[in-house]
Formats: structure tokens, C-alpha cells, sequence
């Protein structure tokens, strides 16, 4: 088709970068973090489940900063996966979070990649 492919393996390491750089932004600092290797992987087809430990701790940190577009990025990569355990693990998020935007973000990769 003319496009040319990344491999994963150097998107995932763009992910890890991003993620590196978006800890060290300070919410309310202006600074609004992206992940656009994040976005391309969540695009491109399902990682295997050999990743989840790395994509667990990837939400684990994305979550926990200013990066609305990198957590999207990272429950789309795990709700994409399609493996009983990262499922199991996105449902553990869901339901163990208070606020309803955050219910609300996790909801959208569930019904999109696993379905009701």
C-alpha cells in the first residue's frame, strides 16, 4: 500500500520515552503530554501478552500524570491485546476508580476492543 511500517519494538520504545518525559510533568504545570508512539501502536496490530507486565506499569505511570492522550494511548494498546488478563486487568481499573471521567476513559477501549 506504499506506507512504510515502524517496527514495534522502536515504537515501543518511543512509548517508554514518552512516558519518561510526561512523569516529569507537573500537573497544572501547562504542560500537556502526548504519546503519539503510543497512538500509532494502539492503531497497528495487537502486542503480544508477553507485554502486559510492561504496559501495566506504562498505565501505572501515565496514569499518575498530566497526560490525558498517553493513557488513552496505553488502555487502547492493553484493550486491544484482547488477552484474558489484560481485560481482567482494565476491569480492575475500572471499577476501582472514583472519578467518573476516569470511568468514562476506560469504558471507551473496553466496548470498542472487547465489546459489552
Amino acid at each position: 500500500d506504499g506506507q512504510a511500517t515502524i517496527p514495534q519494538q522502536f515504537l515501543l520504545a518511543g512509548l517508554q520515552h514518552d512516558l519518561a518525559l510526561n512523569r516529569r510533568t507537573k500537573p497544572g504545570s501547562g504542560g500537556r503530554g502526548t504519546c503519539l508512539p503510543g497512538a500509532v501502536l494502539a492503531q497497528s496490530a495487537p502486542l503480544p501478552p508477553a507485554y502486559l507486565p510492561m504496559l501495566k506499569r506504562a498505565y501505572a505511570d501515565t496514569a499518575g500524570t498530566y497526560a490525558p492522550d498517553c493513557v488513552r494511548a496505553v488502555e487502547d494498546i492493553i484493550a486491544n491485546s484482547g488477552s484474558r488478563a489484560a481485560v481482567g486487568f482494565l476491569y480492575e481499573q475500572l471499577f476501582s476508580k472514583r472519578s467518573e471521567e476516569e470511568r468514562r476513559m476506560l469504558m471507551r477501549p473496553l466496548a470498542k476492543n472487547v465489546g459489552l
